[in-house]
Protein backbone atom coordinates (compact mmCIF):
# COMPACT_ATOMS: atom_id res chain seq x y z
CA UNK A 1 0.00 0.00 0.00
CA UNK A 2 1.60 3.64 -1.00
CA UNK A 3 1.58 6.48 1.06
CA UNK A 4 -1.37 7.99 -1.00
CA UNK A 5 -3.63 5.05 -0.29
CA UNK A 6 -2.06 5.28 3.10
CA UNK A 7 -3.51 8.99 3.16
CA UNK A 8 -6.92 7.97 1.95
CA UNK A 9 -7.42 5.45 4.64
CA UNK A 10 -6.81 8.02 7.28
CA UNK A 11 -8.90 10.22 5.82
CA UNK A 12 -11.65 7.08 6.23
CA UNK A 13 -11.20 6.47 9.58
CA UNK A 14 -11.32 10.10 10.56
CA UNK A 15 -14.46 10.47 8.72
CA UNK A 16 -16.19 7.41 10.92
CA UNK A 17 -14.61 7.96 14.27
CA UNK A 18 -13.70 11.51 14.76
CA UNK A 19 -10.63 12.01 16.10
CA UNK A 20 -11.01 15.45 18.20
CA UNK A 21 -7.11 16.76 17.10
CA UNK A 22 -6.68 15.32 13.86
CA UNK A 23 -6.18 18.63 12.00
CA UNK A 24 -4.04 22.14 12.74
CA UNK A 25 -4.26 22.87 16.39
CA UNK A 26 -2.67 26.74 15.98
CA UNK A 27 -2.94 28.51 12.77
CA UNK A 28 -1.80 32.14 11.77
CA UNK A 29 -4.01 34.42 10.11
CA UNK A 30 -3.10 37.18 7.99
CA UNK A 31 -4.84 39.92 6.47
CA UNK A 32 -4.12 42.17 3.16
CA UNK A 33 -3.83 45.08 4.68
CA UNK A 34 -0.72 47.36 4.83
CA UNK A 35 -0.41 46.94 8.82
CA UNK A 36 0.89 43.35 8.44
CA UNK A 37 -2.47 42.49 10.70
CA UNK A 38 -2.33 39.04 12.21
CA UNK A 39 -4.21 36.80 14.61
CA UNK A 40 -3.58 33.65 15.87
CA UNK A 41 -6.41 31.27 16.19
CA UNK A 42 -5.94 27.70 18.81
CA UNK A 43 -8.17 25.10 18.65
CA UNK A 44 -7.96 24.45 22.03
CA UNK A 45 -10.01 21.29 23.07
CA UNK A 46 -13.16 19.38 22.07
CA UNK A 47 -14.80 17.51 25.47
CA UNK A 48 -17.95 15.72 24.97
CA UNK A 49 -19.98 18.36 22.90
CA UNK A 50 -18.07 21.25 23.83
CA UNK A 51 -15.73 22.98 21.61
CA UNK A 52 -13.43 25.88 22.52
CA UNK A 53 -11.20 28.01 20.47
CA UNK A 54 -9.29 30.92 21.70
CA UNK A 55 -7.96 34.28 19.76
CA UNK A 56 -5.02 36.16 19.93
CA UNK A 57 -3.56 39.78 18.67
CA UNK A 58 -0.19 39.26 16.78
CA UNK A 59 0.12 42.33 15.26
CA UNK A 60 -1.38 45.14 13.02
CA UNK A 61 -4.88 46.55 13.48
CA UNK A 62 -7.26 45.74 16.39
CA UNK A 63 -9.87 42.43 15.58
CA UNK A 64 -13.34 43.26 14.35
CA UNK A 65 -14.89 40.24 14.90
CA UNK A 66 -14.11 36.33 14.13
CA UNK A 67 -16.12 33.15 13.13
CA UNK A 68 -16.21 29.36 12.38
CA UNK A 69 -17.53 28.60 9.19
CA UNK A 70 -19.95 25.73 10.29
CA UNK A 71 -22.74 25.59 7.53
CA UNK A 72 -24.25 22.27 9.07
CA UNK A 73 -23.82 23.28 12.56
CA UNK A 74 -26.78 26.36 12.31
CA UNK A 75 -29.67 24.22 14.35
CA UNK A 76 -27.56 22.39 16.40
CA UNK A 77 -25.98 24.50 18.91
CA UNK A 78 -27.08 24.06 22.75
CA UNK A 79 -25.17 26.85 24.56
CA UNK A 80 -22.10 29.41 23.66
CA UNK A 81 -19.98 31.70 25.13
CA UNK A 82 -22.08 35.38 25.20
CA UNK A 83 -22.00 37.37 22.30
CA UNK A 84 -22.01 34.67 19.81
CA UNK A 85 -24.30 35.52 16.60
CA UNK A 86 -25.58 32.15 15.09
CA UNK A 87 -26.04 32.64 10.47
CA UNK A 88 -24.76 34.19 7.48
CA UNK A 89 -21.93 36.92 8.10
CA UNK A 90 -22.78 39.30 5.40
CA UNK A 91 -19.36 41.26 6.10
CA UNK A 92 -17.78 38.77 4.37
CA UNK A 93 -17.92 37.62 0.51
CA UNK A 94 -20.02 34.76 0.00
CA UNK A 95 -21.73 35.40 2.86
CA UNK A 96 -20.19 32.19 5.02
CA UNK A 97 -22.59 30.65 7.46
CA UNK A 98 -21.67 29.81 11.15
CA UNK A 99 -21.17 31.23 14.80
CA UNK A 100 -19.65 34.50 15.08
CA UNK A 101 -17.96 36.75 17.90
CA UNK A 102 -17.97 40.43 17.47
CA UNK A 103 -14.56 40.99 19.62
CA UNK A 104 -10.84 41.68 20.48
CA UNK A 105 -10.17 38.44 21.33
CA UNK A 106 -9.97 36.04 24.02
CA UNK A 107 -11.22 32.28 24.49
CA UNK A 108 -14.88 30.84 23.44
CA UNK A 109 -17.00 27.76 23.59
CA UNK A 110 -19.98 26.14 22.09
CA UNK A 111 -21.54 23.10 23.30
CA UNK A 112 -23.60 21.27 20.13
CA UNK A 113 -26.57 18.90 20.80
CA UNK A 114 -24.26 15.74 20.25
CA UNK A 115 -20.50 14.89 19.65
CA UNK A 116 -19.94 14.82 15.99
CA UNK A 117 -16.60 14.05 13.79
CA UNK A 118 -13.57 16.42 13.38
CA UNK A 119 -12.63 17.91 10.21
CA UNK A 120 -11.15 20.73 8.86
CA UNK A 121 -13.24 24.10 9.08
CA UNK A 122 -12.68 27.93 7.93
CA UNK A 123 -11.94 30.53 10.69
CA UNK A 124 -11.85 34.32 9.33
CA UNK A 125 -10.55 36.89 11.57
CA UNK A 126 -11.90 40.95 10.66
CA UNK A 127 -10.39 43.75 10.93
CA UNK A 128 -11.87 47.10 10.00
CA UNK A 129 -12.64 46.38 5.99
CA UNK A 130 -10.49 43.52 5.60
CA UNK A 131 -10.41 39.98 6.30
CA UNK A 132 -8.26 36.70 6.50
CA UNK A 133 -9.28 32.94 6.65
CA UNK A 134 -7.35 29.47 7.28
CA UNK A 135 -8.22 26.26 8.20
CA UNK A 136 -8.42 24.70 11.81
CA UNK A 137 -10.26 21.66 13.35
CA UNK A 138 -14.15 21.76 13.69
CA UNK A 139 -16.66 19.55 14.03
CA UNK A 140 -18.81 18.60 11.09
CA UNK A 141 -22.45 18.99 12.52
CA UNK A 142 -22.98 15.50 10.21
CA UNK A 143 -25.02 13.07 12.29
CA UNK A 144 -24.63 9.91 10.44
CA UNK A 145 -21.44 10.03 8.34
CA UNK A 146 -22.10 8.29 4.99
CA UNK A 147 -19.77 5.26 4.44
CA UNK A 148 -16.11 5.71 2.80
CA UNK A 149 -17.36 5.84 -1.31
CA UNK A 150 -14.99 2.79 -3.28
CA UNK A 151 -15.90 3.50 -6.89
CA UNK A 152 -15.27 6.10 -9.45
CA UNK A 153 -18.05 6.86 -11.87
CA UNK A 154 -17.36 8.61 -15.03
CA UNK A 155 -19.28 9.13 -18.75
CA UNK A 156 -17.43 8.71 -21.70
CA UNK A 157 -18.74 10.94 -25.05
CA UNK A 158 -19.31 8.24 -28.02
CA UNK A 159 -18.41 10.59 -31.38
CA UNK A 160 -20.39 14.17 -31.01
CA UNK A 161 -22.97 14.01 -28.01
CA UNK A 162 -23.67 10.20 -27.25
CA UNK A 163 -23.14 9.97 -23.25
CA UNK A 164 -22.25 6.45 -21.54
CA UNK A 165 -21.91 6.19 -17.84
CA UNK A 166 -19.62 3.91 -16.43
CA UNK A 167 -17.83 2.96 -13.01
CA UNK A 168 -14.26 2.26 -12.28
CA UNK A 169 -13.44 -0.37 -9.14
CA UNK A 170 -9.93 0.73 -8.00
CA UNK A 171 -10.24 -2.24 -5.56
CA UNK A 172 -10.70 -5.00 -8.13
CA UNK A 173 -7.60 -3.95 -10.69
CA UNK A 174 -9.56 -0.47 -11.68
CA UNK A 175 -12.20 -2.97 -13.64
CA UNK A 176 -14.44 -0.79 -15.60
CA UNK A 177 -18.19 -2.16 -15.30
CA UNK A 178 -20.75 0.25 -18.59
CA UNK A 179 -23.94 1.59 -16.28
CA UNK A 180 -26.73 1.24 -18.37
CA UNK A 181 -27.28 1.98 -21.98
CA UNK A 182 -26.20 4.68 -24.27
CA UNK A 183 -28.17 7.99 -24.12
CA UNK A 184 -27.90 9.36 -27.60
CA UNK A 185 -27.59 13.02 -28.04
CA UNK A 186 -27.44 13.75 -24.22
CA UNK A 187 -24.48 14.99 -24.42
CA UNK A 188 -23.51 14.67 -20.52
CA UNK A 189 -19.89 17.36 -19.87
CA UNK A 190 -19.82 16.73 -15.99
CA UNK A 191 -20.31 14.61 -12.68
CA UNK A 192 -20.06 15.09 -8.78
CA UNK A 193 -21.00 13.56 -6.02
CA UNK A 194 -22.51 15.02 -3.03
CA UNK A 195 -20.69 15.29 0.07
CA UNK A 196 -23.43 14.05 2.71
CA UNK A 197 -25.98 12.46 0.66
CA UNK A 198 -23.84 10.54 -2.36
CA UNK A 199 -26.11 11.67 -4.62
CA UNK A 200 -24.14 11.79 -7.86
CA UNK A 201 -25.21 14.53 -10.46
CA UNK A 202 -24.28 15.54 -14.16
CA UNK A 203 -24.58 18.41 -16.01
CA UNK A 204 -25.14 18.52 -20.26
CA UNK A 205 -23.49 20.68 -22.80
CA UNK A 206 -24.70 22.15 -25.86
CA UNK A 207 -24.90 19.66 -27.91
CA UNK A 208 -28.24 18.64 -26.76
CA UNK A 209 -31.64 19.41 -26.99
CA UNK A 210 -31.27 19.53 -23.05
CA UNK A 211 -29.20 21.79 -22.70
CA UNK A 212 -27.41 22.72 -19.41
CA UNK A 213 -29.63 20.62 -17.52
CA UNK A 214 -29.06 18.79 -14.25
CA UNK A 215 -29.48 15.22 -13.65
CA UNK A 216 -29.41 12.54 -11.10
CA UNK A 217 -27.65 9.88 -12.44
CA UNK A 218 -28.53 6.15 -10.61
CA UNK A 219 -24.93 4.87 -9.40
CA UNK A 220 -26.17 1.04 -10.14
CA UNK A 221 -28.26 1.50 -13.24
CA UNK A 222 -27.43 5.00 -14.98
CA UNK A 223 -30.69 5.69 -15.05
CA UNK A 224 -31.07 9.38 -15.53
CA UNK A 225 -33.69 11.46 -13.88
CA UNK A 226 -33.82 15.16 -15.56
CA UNK A 227 -33.73 18.22 -12.85
CA UNK A 228 -34.18 20.90 -15.24
CA UNK A 229 -32.74 23.68 -16.92
CA UNK A 230 -30.01 25.82 -14.96
CA UNK A 231 -30.34 28.59 -17.32
CA UNK A 232 -26.66 27.98 -18.67
CA UNK A 233 -25.87 26.81 -22.15
CA UNK A 234 -23.12 24.85 -21.72
CA UNK A 235 -22.04 23.18 -18.26
CA UNK A 236 -18.33 22.20 -18.69
CA UNK A 237 -17.15 21.14 -14.63
CA UNK A 238 -19.68 20.90 -11.71
CA UNK A 239 -18.16 19.95 -7.84
CA UNK A 240 -19.81 20.13 -4.71
CA UNK A 241 -18.44 22.08 -2.27
CA UNK A 242 -18.40 20.80 1.75
CA UNK A 243 -21.70 22.78 2.38
CA UNK A 244 -24.39 21.32 0.03
CA UNK A 245 -23.69 23.85 -2.72
CA UNK A 246 -23.24 22.82 -6.27
CA UNK A 247 -20.40 25.00 -8.31
CA UNK A 248 -20.04 24.81 -11.84
CA UNK A 249 -18.59 26.31 -14.88
CA UNK A 250 -20.57 27.06 -18.46
CA UNK A 251 -18.30 28.10 -21.34
CA UNK A 252 -20.90 30.78 -22.04
CA UNK A 253 -21.64 32.38 -18.70
CA UNK A 254 -18.71 31.56 -16.16
CA UNK A 255 -18.36 30.32 -12.76
CA UNK A 256 -21.85 29.28 -11.28
CA UNK A 257 -23.27 28.08 -8.16
CA UNK A 258 -26.70 26.42 -7.60
CA UNK A 259 -28.02 26.79 -3.69
CA UNK A 260 -29.46 23.13 -2.95
CA UNK A 261 -29.93 21.10 -6.28
CA UNK A 262 -32.52 18.96 -4.14
CA UNK A 263 -35.34 22.39 -4.28
CA UNK A 264 -33.90 24.44 -7.40
CA UNK A 265 -31.06 23.88 -10.10
CA UNK A 266 -31.13 27.30 -11.00
CA UNK A 267 -27.68 28.96 -11.53
CA UNK A 268 -26.20 31.98 -10.03
CA UNK A 269 -23.44 33.20 -12.15
CA UNK A 270 -20.56 34.33 -9.47
CA UNK A 271 -17.53 35.19 -12.01
CA UNK A 272 -19.23 35.98 -15.46
CA UNK A 273 -17.03 35.27 -18.34
CA UNK A 274 -17.61 33.87 -21.71
CA UNK A 275 -14.20 32.93 -23.25
CA UNK A 276 -13.19 30.63 -21.04
CA UNK A 277 -13.62 26.86 -21.34
CA UNK A 278 -12.98 24.49 -18.47
CA UNK A 279 -12.13 20.92 -17.91
CA UNK A 280 -13.35 20.24 -14.69
CA UNK A 281 -13.53 21.95 -10.80
CA UNK A 282 -12.25 20.40 -7.70
CA UNK A 283 -13.26 22.12 -3.99
CA UNK A 284 -10.60 21.81 -1.29
CA UNK A 285 -12.08 19.56 1.05
CA UNK A 286 -12.16 22.35 3.67
CA UNK A 287 -14.17 24.39 1.38
CA UNK A 288 -11.76 27.35 0.88
CA UNK A 289 -10.32 26.61 -2.47
CA UNK A 290 -11.94 25.74 -5.48
CA UNK A 291 -9.29 24.75 -8.50
CA UNK A 292 -9.92 24.30 -12.28
CA UNK A 293 -8.32 23.29 -15.25
CA UNK A 294 -8.32 25.76 -18.06
CA UNK A 295 -8.14 24.64 -21.62
CA UNK A 296 -6.24 26.37 -23.44
CA UNK A 297 -7.74 28.41 -26.87
CA UNK A 298 -6.26 30.47 -29.48
CA UNK A 299 -8.12 34.16 -29.74
CA UNK A 300 -11.12 33.90 -31.19
CA UNK A 301 -11.40 30.17 -31.42
CA UNK A 302 -13.83 28.13 -30.64
CA UNK A 303 -13.18 25.63 -27.68
CA UNK A 304 -15.27 22.81 -28.84
CA UNK A 305 -13.81 23.15 -32.38
CA UNK A 306 -9.79 22.99 -31.87
CA UNK A 307 -7.69 19.77 -32.65
CA UNK A 308 -5.35 20.21 -30.17
CA UNK A 309 -5.49 21.58 -26.56
CA UNK A 310 -1.49 21.83 -25.77
CA UNK A 311 -0.80 22.48 -21.98
CA UNK A 312 -3.38 23.41 -19.64
CA UNK A 313 -3.78 26.30 -17.06
CA UNK A 314 -4.50 25.29 -13.71
CA UNK A 315 -5.98 28.33 -11.21
CA UNK A 316 -7.52 28.72 -8.17
CA UNK A 317 -10.91 30.83 -6.68
CA UNK A 318 -10.79 31.60 -2.93
CA UNK A 319 -14.57 32.97 -2.29
CA UNK A 320 -12.76 34.76 1.04
CA UNK A 321 -11.21 37.06 -1.26
CA UNK A 322 -13.36 37.06 -4.43
CA UNK A 323 -9.98 36.48 -6.29
CA UNK A 324 -8.83 33.98 -8.92
CA UNK A 325 -5.35 33.12 -9.60
CA UNK A 326 -3.32 31.50 -11.72
CA UNK A 327 -1.13 28.17 -9.77
CA UNK A 328 0.23 26.56 -12.85
CA UNK A 329 0.57 28.24 -16.01
CA UNK A 330 1.20 25.15 -17.79
CA UNK A 331 0.87 21.23 -16.43
CA UNK A 332 4.49 18.76 -17.18
CA UNK A 333 4.30 15.74 -18.07
CA UNK A 334 0.98 16.46 -19.69
CA UNK A 335 -0.28 13.46 -21.64
CA UNK A 336 -4.10 14.59 -23.39
CA UNK A 337 -7.17 16.96 -22.04
CA UNK A 338 -7.74 16.70 -18.26
CA UNK A 339 -11.92 15.97 -17.79
CA UNK A 340 -11.60 15.09 -14.31
CA UNK A 341 -10.39 16.88 -10.90
CA UNK A 342 -10.66 15.87 -7.77
CA UNK A 343 -9.18 16.97 -4.48
CA UNK A 344 -7.14 14.14 -2.30
CA UNK A 345 -6.88 14.22 1.43
CA UNK A 346 -3.11 15.27 1.30
CA UNK A 347 -3.96 18.10 -1.63
CA UNK A 348 -2.90 17.19 -4.22
CA UNK A 349 -5.46 16.60 -7.04
CA UNK A 350 -6.86 13.16 -8.66
CA UNK A 351 -7.16 13.85 -12.61
CA UNK A 352 -8.66 11.63 -15.31
CA UNK A 353 -7.08 12.66 -18.89
CA UNK A 354 -8.57 11.11 -21.74
CA UNK A 355 -6.04 10.00 -25.02
CA UNK A 356 -5.84 7.60 -27.66
CA UNK A 357 -6.25 4.57 -25.70
CA UNK A 358 -7.39 3.75 -22.05
CA UNK A 359 -8.37 6.03 -19.96
CA UNK A 360 -5.31 7.71 -18.00
CA UNK A 361 -5.74 8.13 -14.00
CA UNK A 362 -3.22 10.10 -12.51
CA UNK A 363 -1.98 13.15 -9.97
CA UNK A 364 -1.13 16.50 -10.29
CA UNK A 365 1.15 18.31 -7.50
CA UNK A 366 0.40 21.88 -7.20
CA UNK A 367 3.60 23.03 -5.43
CA UNK A 368 5.39 21.25 -8.78
CA UNK A 369 3.44 22.01 -11.30
CA UNK A 370 3.51 18.23 -12.80
CA UNK A 371 1.17 16.01 -13.69
CA UNK A 372 2.02 12.55 -12.64
CA UNK A 373 0.05 9.70 -14.95
CA UNK A 374 0.15 6.66 -12.71
CA UNK A 375 -2.24 4.61 -14.60
CA UNK A 376 -3.68 3.50 -17.52
CA UNK A 377 -7.24 2.09 -17.44
CA UNK A 378 -7.79 -0.67 -20.48
CA UNK A 379 -11.12 0.31 -21.41
CA UNK A 380 -13.02 1.59 -24.78
CA UNK A 381 -14.17 4.47 -22.89
CA UNK A 382 -11.38 6.92 -23.71
CA UNK A 383 -13.19 9.95 -24.07
CA UNK A 384 -14.19 11.02 -20.84
CA UNK A 385 -16.27 14.40 -20.55
CA UNK A 386 -16.39 13.97 -16.71
CA UNK A 387 -15.38 11.91 -13.54
CA UNK A 388 -16.69 11.76 -9.82
CA UNK A 389 -13.67 10.67 -7.52
CA UNK A 390 -14.87 9.88 -4.29
CA UNK A 391 -11.99 11.16 -1.49
CA UNK A 392 -12.21 7.19 -0.21
CA UNK A 393 -11.88 5.87 -3.42
CA UNK A 394 -8.35 4.75 -3.98
CA UNK A 395 -5.36 6.62 -6.00
CA UNK A 396 -3.94 4.87 -8.95
CA UNK A 397 -0.17 3.52 -7.69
Amino acid sequence: MNAKRNILAISCAVAMFGAANAFAETISVSLPDNKNTTFAIEFVSNVGNTWTYKISYVAGRDLSHWMLVLPNCKDKYVSYTEGAEIGKNPAVAGDPVGIKWNTKGGTFSFTLDQAYAAVPVQAIAKSSTNHGAGSITGPSCVETPPPCEDKVYAVHDQGLNDSQFFSIDPASGFAVEALGAMYPAYDIEALDIHPTTKVLYAGSGDNSEQQGHLYIVDKDTGALTDLGSTGVREIDGLSFRNDGTLWGWAQDSGLFVIADPATSVAAEIIVPSSEVEVGDLAWSLDGSTLYAAQVPKDEGEDPDERMDSGPMTLWKYVPATGQISTICEALTHQLGEIEGLETLPDDTLAVSVHGNSGLMLGVINPATCELVVSQTVETNYDDVEGIAWPACAAVPE
